[in-house]
């Protein structure tokens, strides 16, 4: 299944706690406005999924076949740890979640959403159905903030996709980020490696490595249809004008915080192979080393090796 995948590196130049309850806060707000009708007819107010699910009974905290559901879950350690917080979504869970947030900086944590499809749990199955949007954050060399979803469910529209460049440019602008971006891809991203990473050829584990090991503010972590460069990489690359006089990019952006939006071309239908070649023709200098080549689960890189 075709998935967007939308990503942002936070360091310390970005006041973590603020942004991350930023990024939450508008993707349910602008990005996810067709699972919020029905949710408050959900769950009862205050229901608590880890309990719940403990007494054997978190379908019965579910809305019926065809009714949106959210789940709101917040770790204080690693995945295997005590669950925090694991609250489905009415009026003031999401405003529970966030303050726990405030409370607990850097734990990992996540929203999901969807539409329920069975009536029942399905063996192995601990949802109601796959979820139309996932966003998350979790720390790994940085504090991330990521974002997936179905291509019909983000970007099925000229809205829907000029909501999703809104919400990604306004978090951005607010954070001088260190990396960040759009992609397509097949799956689900589980890590902080970008396309560009999980598609290079011909390095040993040595080198790959030392790729995943370096600031993305000394060499850019990849590229996509959407790209946030961080402004030190960006001045090796002359900056927004000359990214603009490449020709390569049909949208460049200094963003008011630091770094630039660059946007390869106007829809994500039109970013193919070609338009990832001349934004890698561009950026090459800065990039790491190897060759990317498309795999199963990537979306376009280049069209060919030289």
């Amino acid at each position: 299944m075709a998935r967007i995948h939308v990503m942002l590196c936070l360091d310390a130049r970005a006041d973590v706690g603020r942004v991350t309850r930023m990024w939450f806060e508008l993707a349910w707000s602008r990005l996810a406005a067709g699972l919020h009708d029905g949710l408050d007819a959900g769950p009862r107010a205050g229901e608590d999924v880890t309990s719940t699910l403990m007494a054997g009974r978190i379908w019965e905290t579910y809305p019926p076949v065809g009714m949106p559901w959210c789940e709101l879950v917040r770790f204080d350690g690693e995945f295997d740890d005590e669950v925090a917080t694991a609250l489905l979504m009415h009026p003031h869970s999401l405003s529970v979640f966030l303050d726990g947030l405030d409370q607990h900086p850097g734990a990992t944590a996540y929203l999901q959403a969807g539409v329920v499809e069975r009536a029942e749990r399905m063996p192995g199955g601990r949802g109601p159905g796959f979820p139309d949007l996932h966003v998350r954050t979790w720390i790994d060399g940085g504090v991330w903030l990521g974002l997936s979803a179905s291509a019909e469910f983000l970007v099925g529209t000229v809205d829907a996709e000029r909501a999703l460049c809104g919400f990604l440019r306004e978090v951005a602008a607010a954070s001088d980020p260190a990396f960040g971006g759009v992609s397509l891809q097949v799956g689900e991203q589980q890590t902080d490696e970008s396309l560009l990473e999980r598609s290079l050829v011909g390095l040993d584990s040595a080198t790959r490595d030392t790729i995943r090991r370096t600031s993305p503010r000394e060499r850019l972590k990849g590229y996509s249809w959407i790209t946030v460069i961080p402004g030190e990489v960006a001045a090796r690359l002359g900056g927004a004008a000359g990214l603009r006089a490449s020709g390569a990019f049909h949208e460049v952006v200094a963003l008011p915080a630091g770094g630039i939006w660059a946007q390869a071309t106007a829809r994500l239908a039109d970013y193919d192979h070609a338009a990832a070649r001349r934004a890698f023709d561009v950026l090459r200098s800065v990039l790491p080393p190897g060759w990317p080549m498309p795999a199963a689960g990537v979306g376009p890189v280049v069209d060919e090796a030289p």
